[in-house]
């Protein structure tokens, strides 16, 4: 640091601890870039490291004083510069902190009012499956997962499952008598899985959870 330039520099980094950049993770090809693009007169290229370099691939010196400086904030607290693995650098704050101060808002809350028609669900048939599951097996286990909401959250999740209809309710035109082995005990998450693809199945989606597992 010898050369006048390097020191300005190097004191303009330490001064600015990098805040031209901006807030998020980078790594050091775009800090150099960023670095060189901000201040051109002071990154010379044609001055090489001759005590950092002993592979003979020399590089800059000025790219050696960005290196030292990152290190010397990150030993500062306040600095708002730290790293998390080799050659990645986090400016402006951790992760969590600058996800936190980027991150846009949304307005909710509006109250709205919306009509729409709906397939009548009959809640006693619901009832009638868990109960009928309930004396048969002694719990309300998911028939794709076997996940348990008892077992999982005790009392809290006593007697508590999802019933999935496995003749799809949009597909009736007209009223229809629903037996007890048309309705699957599912959890919530195979639920909406079961969902997300028209007419798929109990067993297909176990299928597809069982090749997942294997992979």
């Amino acid at each position: 640091m010898a050369r006048p330039e390097l020191a300005e520099l190097y004191q303009r980094l330490m001064d600015s601890q990098f805040a031209f950049i901006g807030a998020g993770t980078f790594n050091l090809v775009e800090i150099y870039r960023t670095v060189k693009a901000r201040y051109p007169e002071l990154c010379d290229d044609t001055y090489l490291c001759s005590t950092n370099c002993k592979s003979g691939y020399n590089q800059p010196e000025w790219m050696h004083l960005v290196r030292t400086a990152l290190h010397e904030l990150k030993k500062k607290a306040v600095s708002g510069v730290t790293s998390e693995q080799r050659k990645q650098w986090i400016i402006g704050g951790k992760p969590s902190e600058v996800i936190a101060n980027n991150s846009p808002s949304f307005t909710e809350g509006r109250e709205v009012l919306r009509l729409h028609r709906r397939k009548e669900r009959n809640r006693r048939a619901v009832s009638g499956k868990k109960q009928s599951v309930l004396v048969a097996t002694g719990n309300l286990k998911c028939e794709v997962c076997d996940f348990d909401f008892q077992l999982v959250y005790g009392d809290l999740g006593s007697g508590f499952a999802e019933c999935h209809h496995r003749i799809p309710l949009a597909e009736l035109t007209e009223e229809y008598r629903i037996k007890l082995s048309e309705l699957a005990i599912v959890c919530a998450n195979c639920h909406r899985m079961l969902h997300r693809r028209q007419n798929l199945t109990v067993d297909e989606l176990q299928e597809i959870m069982h090749a997942q597992a294997n992979t």
